[in-house]
Parts: structure tokens; sequence; C-alpha cells
């Protein structure tokens, strides 16, 4: 694996599986060695969960074994925020009492630069605060 397994992201993951379960199954080749998930696999654990979902994908060559967790992190690395529509969802999620961990610095760190106003909640939003 070529990317390192983060505490911060596995210490992020461990919440959302309790939360919402284990819903992205690990992948692993054809000799049952993880292709990807390994940071779920460690949340999972720390959870103390025994069984977790398992995509078994004997089709890979060994080069895309390699491929694959690359390809699958890049993925999130490009990965874009609707700036737009962020705002309105973490303010909708904060009334009900969710934090996903973002702040108002954060979401605008993501809107790469753009302003972003803290409205605190998505009918803030709709009366006016924009960002």
């Amino acid at each position: 694996m070529a990317r390192s397994e983060a505490r911060k992201a596995c210490e992020l993951i461990t919440p959302s599986i309790r939360e919402f379960g284990f819903a992205q199954p690990i992948v692993v080749d054809k000799d049952s060695v993880i292709i990807v998930g390994h940071t779920r696999l460690k949340a999972a654990q720390k959870l103390g969960l025994v069984r977790v979902p398992v995509v078994i994908a004997p089709h890979l060559t060994p080069d895309q074994v390699r491929a694959y967790p690359i390809a699958d992190n890049k993925t999130y690395e490009l990965a874009e925020w609707n700036d737009d529509l962020l705002p309105i969802e973490i303010g909708a999620l904060k009334e009900a009492n969710y934090d996903l961990g973002f702040d108002a610095e954060e979401l605008a760190k993501n809107n790469q630069g753009n302003e972003f106003k803290d409205c605190g909640s998505a009918s803030n939003l709709a009366h006016g605060c924009h960002a």
C-alpha cells in the first residue's frame, strides 16, 4: 500500500462506521490480501467488529491490484465539494445534531479561497445568509 494509514483517517472513519454501518466493503484479491479498505478494517477492529463486508476481486491482474488503491485514493483527492450545496447540507445536519467535523474555516479552505460565511443553519441560509 503506497499511502500511509493515517491515525486521523481511522479516527474519522470509526464514528462514521458506528453511525452508518459498514456500507463500503473491503476489496481483496484472489489470495484474500486487502487491496482497498485497510483503514476501514482498522476502524472496524477498533469498534470490535468481527465481520465486515468483503468483495473478492479474483479477476484483477497483479498490476491492477497495485494500481487500484492508487486510483481509488486519487479519486478521493480529486473529488470537489459542491460549494453551493455543502454549507446548506452542513447547516441542516447541525440542526439535526450531526457533527461531521466541518467548521467554517475548513469549508472556506475546501472552497479554494472563496468566501464562506458560517450561517449556522439551513434556515438562516434561506433568510439571506450567503457565501
